[in-house]
């Protein structure tokens, strides 16, 4: 196997963990923390909520993925060309 395709399923498996991770941020996420009473609560989600998006811009740009986990009320709208 040559170095470019080692290369290459290192980043193919860093890409698998990344979206496992992703999907369990969605899964589990609070989608309703920002009506908590709990302000460690709410801080701890909207952390959450950051990373989630940052993974998106990166990796789910069309936001099928997220679309997939987010309530109706949260679901986003593509503004990208794939």
């Amino acid at each position: 196997m040559s170095v470019i395709n080692q290369i290459q399923k290192a980043f193919n498996r860093v890409d698998e963990k990344i979206y496992k991770k992703y999907r369990d941020l969605l899964k589990n996420h609070d989608w309703y923390s920002e009506y908590s009473d709990d302000h460690r609560r709410w801080e701890q989600a909207s952390v959450e909520y950051t990373e989630i998006m940052c993974i998106a811009q990166n990796m789910d740009r069309d936001y099928k993925i997220f679309n997939e986990y987010a309530p109706d009320e949260y679901k986003k709208e593509s503004k990208h060309d794939n």
